[in-house]
């Protein structure tokens, strides 16, 4: 029987190592853009292509930053809708969100 439970519960384990947390990014954006010193070298108005960069942002490895020297940045990276803008600091690996460091990897071509 301890066997059988065991068993059972090893998914849940697995289901709990794999979240991290509430989303970070919550709202709605029709705009998304990526900069390298103030030059913007990516943008997209496409739907799919916000909805998955922010799920990718969501569910990426997270660390927390506060005790952390962060490299030097590559740029940033914009959310957009009518009422604001959502400006992360983008970096080869991944992006910073409230004192968060977000490994997560953007096809940002």
């Amino acid at each position: 029987m301890k066997k059988l439970h065991g068993i059972l519960l090893l998914p849940l384990f697995l289901l709990a190592g794999c979240f991290n947390g509430p989303p970070l990014i919550t709202g709605e954006y029709s705009r998304m853009e990526a900069a390298k010193g103030g030059m913007t070298f990516f943008e997209t108005k496409d739907a799919r292509e916000i909805e998955e960069a922010i799920e990718a942002i969501n569910s990426g490895r997270r660390e927390e930053t506060h005790e952390w020297e962060l490299p030097e940045p590559e740029g940033t990276l914009t959310f957009s809708n009518a009422e604001d803008d959502l400006v992360l600091t983008l970096f080869d690996d991944g992006v910073t969100i409230d004192e968060y460091f977000v490994y997560v990897e953007l096809d940002l071509e």
